[in-house]
């Protein structure tokens, strides 16, 4: 069978060197892409491809160079040489790129490197350690974050790099970008995660391999195995944290956070007009809900293949199981029936999941599937012009994540042994299996544990309780979310307390809890963009008819005592004064927030559960307070309350 793998990928090959472009000793390929001018429209144009792994010369290359070692033939390699030359020379020009593997400058050197691995010829070698070199002590001003682009995807090849140029700059690099992973995570309560540069449409963090927190949490986890610095292993833990809440376990997938269609209107690209009339008409193919993806940039592949690289390097038992998740997700198709070849998101790309799956939990039956879907296309598009590729309509296609050098390197992959991936690239360490947290990932674990439980903690430990029972073990975390374990571990210690105790513990903690459990609690992004699109300017309202309630991501919260006035004065008291205070917990873009509404704010506020007009909610206030309903100046303060609300988001016109 490896002899038919390879002979598919050998007729990919030739084709590949037929269609090079050659310009003096460089060549590169044309590809095809959506036009720029018609966004939305899913109309595909062609262009020269730029120097790239993703779609571009190195990725071409990196196939052809494998195949040439293979072969034996010197047209291949005359090919992936002058692919590569093409490839440095973009790489090297002078504007800015990002530092990742499949997208930037770190994917380049690394091609070069792995040129010179091959085929014994260095002399690509100082052009590798030329591109490296000006990127030294610059890891904060990366356009770049996620694996494809970014940080991310660049740590592993990275550590990599600096064995094969012997020289400490590759890896100083590697762990200026995790530090600046660290510094730039959205740390909310279910992990930690990251704004992906270049991605429009959210209203969560990305989950996924490409673009969301399993490639990233993957390259601090490289950096933590080749360093030892517990930072990176808290930092990666928590990326996975993240993606667990983003969990669906009827489809056994992961929620893909981004709006594709409402994009569009989000950076301009379609004007926001039609959208407000596509709104205005209910069109309901604007609001699609949580869905998921299965491939390797978005979905089970790709965060498959990160929970075992995890397995491998932690040992935990939580990643071996979400990995048997994304596996049988990956595996359920039988047959491959039209769909695509590509790497990023076809055919080729699920089936690495499954080599992997087979390599590290010793099953066969995983590469069994694999195996049977490459036979099952070769039987269908051997014999054809092209394989079909993951550009729009599928249409030809020369590159390594989109096109044919990506199926040509998935069937490398099956005929041989030791083919590096090019969709999952390790660092140089070593297992940690059994390793304790050191003080590096304890001080990350207790600032997020003040940070989202801080006011809880302190209250409960001036009430008596012990403040060991408050935090979890940051040595048998293994993998869960810290802030989770630190809610846990707070209801564990109320529910321990005597009675008399428990509502006023119960009380303290009313608020960290609402506002962990609204940070949880699924988005469907259609409907937050839609919910902004749709608002009228507050200029425009129509004030004695528009009908006010509040927004669906907004929680009162009301708790029995005086909380924050007594943990300020630091007075003796046993406990607060049972004075009501009432809380305003709303989720933003940028996270969940809490704020101690003022009386008016929280009489106004709490009228609108129900849709209300300002006249309606005046009417509520003055019958519970006993005055006139027609008092102008009461109408005229709810007014202002019910505008600023409106401004901030809180509540919407309906």
């Amino acid at each position: 069978m490896g002899d038919l793998f390879f002979d598919v990928a050998e007729r990919i090959g030739a084709r590949l060197v037929e269609q090079a472009q050659w310009s003096g000793d460089q060549c590169t390929w044309i590809v095809r892409t959506e036009d720029p001018a018609a966004p939305g429209t899913k109309r595909a144009i062609t262009k020269v491809a730029g120097g790239e792994v993703y779609q571009g010369s190195a990725g071409i290359a990196l196939f052809l160079m494998e195949l040439a070692r293979l072969a034996g033939d010197p047209a291949i390699r005359r090919t992936a040489l002058g692919a590569m030359r093409y490839a440095i020379d973009w790489a090297a020009a002078p504007r800015a790129l990002p530092f990742g593997f499949h997208a930037g400058i770190v994917g380049v050197a690394h091609a070069a490197a792995r040129y010179t691995a091959i085929t014994g010829d260095d002399a690509l070698l100082r052009y590798a350690c030329a591109l490296l070199t000006p990127l030294s002590g610059q890891g904060s001003t990366d356009r770049g974050i996620d694996a494809l682009s970014g940080a991310g995807g660049a740590i592993g090849p990275l550590l990599q790099l600096s064995d094969a140029l012997r020289s400490d700059v590759p890896r100083a690099l590697a762990v200026e970008l995790g530090d600046r992973l660290i510094a730039t995570a959205q740390r909310g309560v279910a992990g930690w995660s990251w704004s992906a540069w270049g991605v429009t449409g959210q209203t969560r963090d990305l989950t996924g391999l490409a673009h969301g927190a399993a490639g990233i949490g993957t390259g601090l986890l490289e950096l933590y195995a080749a360093t030892g610095d517990g930072a990176y292993r808290y930092a990666a833990e928590q990326a996975f944290a993240y993606e667990a809440s983003a969990f669906d376990s009827r489809a056994r997938n992961w929620y893909d956070y981004r709006e594709v269609e409402v994009a569009y209107y989000i950076s301009q690209a379609k004007p926001i007009d039609e959208l407000r009339a596509r709104i205005a008409s209910g069109d309901p193919t604007l609001r699609s809900g949580l869905s998921s993806m299965i491939a390797w940039c978005h979905g089970a592949p790709g965060i498959g293949l990160t929970r075992l690289r995890a397995y491998q390097l932690l040992g935990f038992a939580r990643y071996r199981e979400e990995a048997l998740h994304a596996l049988a997700t990956t595996a359920a198709p039988e047959t491959v029936g039209e769909a695509n070849f590509s790497l990023c998101h076809g055919v080729s790309g699920n089936a690495e999941l499954l080599l992997l799956a087979s390599e590290v939990l010793g099953d066969r039956r995983w590469r069994d599937r694999a195996e049977s879907w490459a036979e099952e296309g070769r039987s269908r598009w051997y014999d054809t012009e092209a394989w079909p590729s993951g550009t729009l309509n599928a249409g030809p296609d020369p590159s390594l994540m989109l096109g044919e050098a990506g199926t040509g390197y998935f069937f490398l992959r099956l005929a041989v042994s030791d083919m590096p991936s090019v969709l999952l690239v390790p660092g140089t360490g070593t297992p940690q299996w059994g390793e304790p947290v050191n003080e590096r990932y304890t001080a990350l674990l207790n600032g997020d544990m003040a940070r989202f439980y801080g006011r809880t903690a302190g209250a409960l430990e001036r009430l008596g309780v012990n403040p060991a029972a408050l935090r979890p073990d940051a040595n048998a975390l293994e993998g869960a979310g810290a802030v989770a374990r630190a809610g846990q571990a707070i209801d564990a210690a109320i529910a321990q307390s005597d009675s008399t105790r428990r509502a006023l513990l119960d009380d303290a903690a009313l608020v960290e809890r609402a506002q962990a459990a609204l940070s949880l609690e699924p988005v469907d992004s259609a409907d937050w963009w839609l919910e902004t699109f749709d608002r009228v300017a507050a200029e425009a309202l129509d004030w004695d008819i528009a009908r006010f309630v509040l927004v669906p991501r907004a929680r009162l919260v009301r708790s029995r005592h005086a909380w924050d006035a007594w943990l300020a004065s630091g007075a003796s008291d046993d406990q607060p004064e049972p004075e009501p205070e009432v809380w305003l917990v709303v989720r933003q873009v940028g996270g969940v927030y809490s704020v101690r509404l003022p009386a008016l704010a929280a009489l106004v506020l709490g009228a609108l559960v129900r849709p209300a007009t300002a006249r309606e909610v005046t009417q509520s206030l003055a019958t519970a307070a006993g005055e006139r309903a027609d008092d102008p100046r009461l109408l005229d303060a709810v007014r202002r309350q019910l505008a600023a609300a409106y401004s901030g988001q809180i509540v919407r016109a309906v």
